[in-house]
């Protein structure tokens, strides 16, 4: 690839080895998004920058078509063997899913209507006066999520059969803190607590996410973050990204933890400066109501 202005998003995560063996795993995709037919690609590629073939075992290419508020309507990714894994979503004109199918398949245009879903889920979306969402639910009522919004009409609580998930907001009204507990905290499954700290840098753009407590090993809130992810960015335009899980149970790394060195699940994501462009590019919901995805 010769294009300068592209977006590269290179992703490293170290495999575990012995400490003089120590290695990483690295995979490049080429990110675009065209507004003319709304699809979002993701495309691997080598280190020079050119598609892997579409049969390489190391083609992990996905797809996504939007509708204008950026709400996904078909996301697909390569499988393997030409063949695509595909999630198909129908809206309701509030924009939240009132069906849902799933299916493999060998077709790669994504306006083609699925064939054979191997999962199907249909919805029912109740609403407020205001139009707010209130309930959505299976067609079967087999599931149920209730939510509540604040006097901002931002999403405030959202409660399903396990989880009751509280939400608070700075005062930019940018989303600052959520609240995770079980509905029932004596359940014999393995639950936990968690809070999430949402940190942003002077320009709005995030810094932190910050999880304390819950994760796999189901920890304990105590103050310090189990899993974080945080950026930092470049003078040239592009930006870092670092994902830290020390509540994995699948960890393949060993991350400093104040002065200790402990076990996580690490990576990281370098975006060149391209990927600037192309991410503005892409109609994203501003509005902080609930949704249903």
């Amino acid at each position: 690839m010769t294009d300068t202005g592209a977006c590269i998003v290179t992703t490293e995560t170290p495999l575990l080895a012995p400490a003089a063996e120590r290695a990483s795993d690295i995979t490049r995709r080429w990110r675009s998004y065209d507004d003319g037919q709304h699809l979002l690609r993701d495309v691997s590629v080598d280190a020079e920058g050119q598609p892997l073939g579409l049969y390489a075992s190391s083609n992990t290419s996905s797809y996504a078509m939007l509708n204008g508020q950026g709400r996904t309507l078909t996301s697909a990714w390569e499988v393997g063997q030409g063949t695509l894994e595909r999630s198909d979503y129908a809206r309701d004109l509030h924009g939240n899913v009132i069906s849902y199918r799933q299916s493999r398949t060998s077709a790669r245009g994504l306006n083609v209507p699925p064939e054979d879903p191997s999962l199907a889920y249909d919805f029912v979306n109740h609403y407020e006066p205001s139009g707010l969402l209130r309930k959505h639910a299976r067609a079967d009522s087999s599931a149920t999520i209730n939510y509540t919004h604040d006097s901002n009409g931002r999403c405030e609580h959202v409660v399903d059969d396990v989880w009751i998930e509280q939400r608070e907001y700075d005062s930019n009204g940018r989303l600052s803190t959520q609240r995770v507990d079980p509905v029932d905290p004596g359940a014999a499954s393995k639950l936990a607590s968690s809070i999430t700290t949402h940190r942003y840098d002077d320009e709005g753009r995030p810094l932190a996410v910050e999880q304390d407590g819950g994760g796999s090993l189901a920890l304990p809130i105590d103050g310090q973050p189990d899993i974080l992810t945080l950026w930092s960015y470049a003078a040239d335009g592009g930006w870092f990204v670092e994902h830290i899980d020390f509540s994995s149970d699948t960890p393949n790394d060993s991350v400093d933890r104040d002065g200790q060195l402990a076990s996580a699940w690490h990576r990281w994501e370098s975006w060149s400066p391209g990927c600037a462009a192309v991410q503005a590019s892409i109609p994203r919901p501003t509005a902080e109501a609930c949704v249903t995805d």
